[in-house]
């Protein structure tokens, strides 16, 4: 009985170290607006991604699509901590070059891009340019 007390307590601790205040929960909430680059028409229906970059895969995190206005909004929430690889945001749009940024998911800076760990709601908005 005593060693399975042990073990709890261990699990329990182990637990508390990779959800505990120095790892905030990985959460992500991203809106904006995809416009065509010619004419800033909304673009109706462009497929928003949020996904981590691994070494050989990208792991899908969060989707959307633009409405009628061009707008879209998502969020992704996980609990755990923010994870230290990298974080992309892709818009692609029939017709339309796809626009893919991708930052390390630690990194923090001006760049209105930069997909980051923050309760904020962030806003990146794309302009597509036509596919030749």
């Amino acid at each position: 009985m005593r060693v399975a007390t042990i073990l709890l307590a261990l699990a329990v601790a182990a637990c508390e170290v990779l959800t505990g205040p120095d790892y905030p929960d990985t959460t992500i909430r991203v809106s904006g607006t995809v416009v065509a680059a010619g004419d800033g028409s909304p673009i109706v229906g462009t497929e928003i991604v949020v996904y981590m970059q691994r070494l050989e895969y990208q792991e899908f995190m969060a989707g959307a699509q633009t409405d009628s206005l061009g707008h879209y909004s998502l969020s992704y929430v996980e609990e755990g901590y923010c994870p230290e690889v990298l974080i992309g945001i892709r818009a692609s749009a029939t017709g339309f070059q796809t626009v893919d940024y991708t930052h390390w998911g630690y990194e923090y800076g001006n760049d209105p891009t930069h997909i980051r760990c923050t309760e904020e709601t962030q806003t990146v908005d794309f302009q597509l340019e036509q596919a030749p």
